[in-house]
């Protein structure tokens, strides 16, 4: 699992960390660097899938759409070279350290240095804790940039276009063996950023048969009907047992149908009771409103992805009624305790954080502006030098309602 990433040169944040746990919470006003950090997880997704960093970027006439800003604004202006670090957890006695840089200067995506190093918590010299796996050297050679393996003093050429991950991942997945490229790249190629639309959802014909459930939740109907019959009975009991707290009409039952006559679609269904005494009434994706639609699609993610996958939510709470936010924290926590899911979600809404409780604390990040550079920071709430005195004001809603937490953050700063 991912514990931290380091954004250094990444778009408007100059050095800064994020530190990742089961549930974290990203907070912060408008402009303040929330989606910055989403782009960034976006970015470490796509690189592992896109043919080559410029696409992972800008993406393609295909499939792939580009990240926010593209090219042009992923470096901090007027620079032209970003650094990502990820530190994950391999097992209990074991992380890895993952660094690349990239520059984009001139229009063109380049590698510039990449290192993979293996951490061991074990009592050993400190040279045997920290073994390089691999380390990326300027050579040379256009196009191409020098990789030395552990335990070797050979350079290998690779494509300066793409990441080394990438390319080694690829070649590991072909020959079949596990190891250290294995889990980074299956980690980060199962790094999944979900914003429901509810418009999208309503659409049969984008609800096509397949496993993979689309960022935008469009295809939950497919994703459902594509699960083995076991697996979507249970998958369809534990939906249809959360959303029944959800609507003020009692939700029966909620599941999909596949479409006749081809069968290569399916349809979102659901069974509402309206008043005591009175029959089911079969209402699809387009009686079901947009709360309910973004409710289904992200508890679909949570059921549904890879487990050990971070799934990563901007606006998680968006359309949905305040009094429901300790609803769909329980839902956030139960779901990913069970299947080994850490997510991260960003939020402006006071019920949400009011919602989360003293306990939840040390998990929530409050992105905000440095006050002397203009950069995004991203700091723990827990270390705000005033928090006793904030708490005694209110709940971190209220708090946030009121902007006290970042007058905090700018006071703390001003100090000498």
């Amino acid at each position: 699992m991912i514990k931290e990433i380091r954004f250094r040169d990444w778009k408007s944040f100059e050095d800064s960390i994020l530190y990742l746990d089961p549930l974290t919470v990203l907070v912060g006003t408008n402009a303040s660097g929330k989606s910055n950090v989403v782009d960034g997880l976006l970015f470490l997704h796509r690189m592992i899938l896109a043919g080559n960093l410029q696409e992972a970027l800008e993406g393609n006439e295909s499939v792939l759409s580009g990240i926010r800003g593209g090219m042009q604004w992923a470096a901090r202006q007027p620079g032209n070279t970003f650094l990502l670090e990820v530190l994950v957890e391999m097992d209990e006695e074991r992380d890895l350290e993952y660094s690349i840089t990239i520059s984009t200067e001139q229009g063109q995506a380049a590698l510039v240095y990449e290192k993979l190093v293996e951490v061991s918590d074990q009592e050993e010299s400190e040279q045997s804790k920290r073994v390089v796996v691999y380390e990326a050297i300027p050579v040379p050679v256009e196009g191409k940039i020098g990789v030395v393996f552990e335990a070797s003093e050979s350079i290998v050429l690779f494509d300066n276009n793409r990441c080394i991950l990438s390319q080694a991942f690829t070649s590991v997945q072909k020959t079949q063996k596990g190891g250290r490229f294995n889990t980074l790249g299956e980690l980060f190629k199962n790094l999944f950023v979900l914003d429901p639309i509810p418009s999208h959802m309503r659409n049969h014909k984008n609800s096509k048969i397949t496993r993979n459930l689309n960022p935008d939740a469009s295809n939950v109907a497919g994703v459902l009907a594509s699960l083995p019959e076991k697996t979507k009975q249970t998958v369809e009991q534990t939906l249809s047992k959360y959303l029944s707290h959800l609507p003020e009409q009692s939700i029966k039952r909620v599941f999909s149908n596949v479409i006749p006559p081809l069968n290569k679609e399916a349809q979102l269904l659901c069974e509402e009771v309206l008043a005591v005494g009175q029959k089911p009434l079969l209402v699809d994706a387009d009686g079901m409103s947009d709360g309910t639609l973004r409710f289904l699609g992200i508890l679909t993610a949570l059921l549904t992805r890879p487990e050990g996958s971070l799934i990563v939510i901007e606006k998680v709470d968006n359309g949905l009624h305040p009094s429901r936010a300790g609803l769909l924290l329980q839902m956030l926590r139960e779901i990913g305790k069970q299947r080994r899911i850490d997510v991260l979600v960003t939020t402006h809404n006071p019920a949400l954080l009011d919602a989360l409780g003293p306990k939840m604390i040390p998990f929530v990040m409050v992105a905000h502006r440095d006050t002397s550079t203009g950069w995004s920071v991203l700091t723990l709430l827990e270390d705000l030098e005033d928090l006793p005195k904030l708490l005694a004001m209110g709940t971190i809603g209220k708090l946030m309602s009121m902007g006290e937490i970042e007058k905090s953050l700018k006071e703390g700063k001003d100090r000498p």
